[in-house]
């Protein structure tokens, strides 16, 4: 190798590390903005369901985590403290009723068998809800996995025509697991719904 192919692989190297610590700090703050928390729920939730599950990390599906034996989970998650929060304390029933996640079947969705399609229904089997329940801004930690409580609800469970549930009906449909729980709840559903 030339001494230049060196310096230039080293200066990447190098540029790569301190990419990756800005990432790292993005992530590593008690209360993360809404896409960062999404991502991290989503690779804690991954890390959770252990063997046999993976994220395939393609925007364009309609689901997140996918099983080997082709399960797929779509996670969506809300915290009480948001990463826009203005420092004022809020109570926790404000907070529970302002929390509200995304059912809506896309309009359209990439698969590798057939290209673009217009689903007549959502596509994951499974939805984990992730719900983040400390609206103390000084106490809130999205980082601490022991904070956050899991509902675990069949797809077909889930409103039809529904663009959105709230936590009120989120509770209805499933009860909180913690982060211990959740892939046996995961599980559970999975074998309820015979696949």
């Amino acid at each position: 190798m030339t001494n230049q192919f060196v310096d230039q692989r080293s200066r990447h190297d190098a540029r790569h590390r301190r990419v990756l610590r800005r990432i790292q700090r993005q992530y590593d703050i008690p209360i993360m903005n809404n896409t960062h928390r999404g991502e991290y729920v989503q690779l804690l939730v991954l890390d959770t369901l252990g063997e046999g599950w993976r994220t395939h990390g393609d925007p364009w599906l309609s689901w997140d985590i996918e099983h080997s034996d082709g399960t797929k989970v779509e996670v969506k998650q809300s915290a009480a403290c948001q990463g826009w929060h203005d420092g004022t304390q809020r109570s926790l029933a404000a907070a529970r009723k302002k929390a509200r996640f995304g059912i809506a079947k896309g309009s359209r969705a990439w698969t590798q068998e057939a290209g673009w399609i217009e689903p007549t229904d959502r596509l994951a089997d499974i939805y984990v809800f992730a719900w983040h329940p400390e609206a103390d801004v000084g106490l809130a930690d999205h980082r601490h996995h022991a904070e956050w409580r899991f509902y675990v609800v069949r797809s077909d469970a889930l409103p039809d025509g529904q663009k959105s549930i709230g936590l009120s009906g989120v509770e209805r449909l499933a009860d909180p697991v913690g982060i211990d729980a959740l892939a046996a709840a995961v599980q559970s559903v999975k074998l309820d719904q015979g696949q």
